[in-house]
């Protein structure tokens, strides 16, 4: 990615909004979400880009109107202790396994109008990824809040998205 093709994918690319395209969450039914001490660990997967669309159409007023939509897949599982119906002599190891008892997934997309006549290449778009993920991040993790608050587990915050930097994986 050149710093070229960030520049011209910022002058034709303008956000538009952001939108849930798919969510999914799944919650252990064996979990007690009304025990007091409840303690669960967040393990977050990577939030790949899986759709990259374009489409083209008219205005209200007839006037023509291209749109990109950048999509994102996030995944976070909520993990705990397994509850062993083994007996207390067995190993350590198998005691202190965890499973996942939450699952909270969601494809969220943002969808950018297209300033110019044709759409941008690839190579454009693809510099332009970074930006559209971190426009997607914060509804990302208003979406994780309202999940778990609506699930009644304890809080659990994502952190602000950090652009990734080429430069630290050489330290």
């Amino acid at each position: 990615m050149s710093h070229e093709q960030l520049v011209k994918a910022v002058e034709v690319l303008s956000i538009r909004e952001i939108i849930l395209a798919e969510a999914n969450v799944r919650l252990d039914p064996a979990l007690n979400t009304h025990e007091p001490n409840l303690q669960l660990r967040a393990k977050m997967l990577e939030g790949n880009q899986v759709a990259c669309e374009q489409v083209s159409g008219k205005t209200q007023e007839g006037n023509d109107c291209r749109f990109i939509r950048l999509g994102f897949r996030f995944t976070l599982q909520l993990l705990g202790p397994t509850v062993s119906t083994e007996p207390a002599n067995t190993a350590p190891e198998a005691a202190a396994k965890e499973d996942v008892k939450v699952t909270i997934e969601a494809l969220l997309k943002g969808v950018y109008a297209v300033n110019g006549d044709d759409f941008p290449g690839q190579d454009v778009i693809q510099a332009f990824v970074a930006n559209a993920k971190f426009h997607v991040w914060p509804y990302w993790r208003e979406f994780v809040t309202q999940m778990v608050a609506r699930m009644n587990l304890p809080t659990v915050t994502i952190p602000p998205y950090q652009i990734h930097h080429p430069s630290e994986d050489a330290k």
